[in-house]
């Protein structure tokens, strides 16, 4: 399953060590919403936009000129959002990173590359975005995200995460479609949490079930 609003790369699924992988590569619903096009609509379809919308003013929160570093960042849906900022974004499909570039242009930076193996960075970011990544990413390969995104802020930076989430009491269709997402890491709020918990002062989660139009579990998670 694919619900996560800007669940963006199908290349994360288990997992992006060795080298960046094209989202090209699957069969059936995989195969078809590695179609940028079709992946964009399939997403305007759940109400992504408006979700994505609450998403940056609830958590991202962006002033202007923050420098903003997007991992997994997908065809770029996000880039729009935030208001003139100096924005790197990296994600391990060739496609989706083609298409990011078509689209914004000079606007911003994007680049191949994985968490394991992630382009050159420049560093003193203001914000790191994670959006549907964490739970395609087992705790090892999770935390090396972390990691990842405490070196490249500078202090008093945040990273800010968006993931499905498993919690007592969820819609059972939300919690059905969570255990059947591709991700194969899909966590309770607290192991989400643990993962920050160290690299970062100040962790602090937040659980949304309205973000999508179909009953859907996720979990906002802001790093300082």
């Amino acid at each position: 399953m694919h619900f996560a609003f800007g669940d963006r790369s199908c290349s994360y699924d288990r997992v992006t060590h060795n080298k960046p992988a094209d989202a090209s590569t699957g069969s059936g619903i995989r195969r078809v919403l590695s179609v940028s096009a079709l992946y964009s609509a399939f997403q305007a379809l759940v109400g992504a936009d408006r979700a994505r919308m609450r998403f940056v003013s609830e958590h991202v929160r962006p002033t202007q000129g923050d420098a903003v570093l997007d991992i997994g960042c997908g065809t770029g849906e996000i880039l729009g959002l935030l208001g003139e900022q100096r924005y790197f974004g990296f994600d391990p499909s060739e496609s989706y990173i083609e298409a990011a570039r078509v689209r914004f242009g000079q606007d911003a930076k994007f680049h191949v590359g994985s968490v394991a193996a992630p382009p050159a960075l420049e560093g003193g970011f203001d914000l790191a975005i994670a959006v549907g990544v964490l739970h395609h990413l087992d705790d090892s390969e999770a935390r090396t995200l972390v990691d990842l995104a405490r070196d490249q802020l500078h202090d008093g930076g945040r990273l800010i995460t968006l993931d499905p989430v498993l919690v007592d009491g969820q819609h059972p269709l939300a919690r059905t479609l969570a255990k059947r997402d591709r991700g194969e890491f899909v966590r309770s709020p607290e192991r989400y949490a643990a993962l920050a918990n160290g690299p970062f002062e100040s962790v602090q989660i937040t659980r949304h079930d309205d973000y999508l139009r179909l009953p859907y579990t996720h979990l906002a998670m802001e790093c300082q």
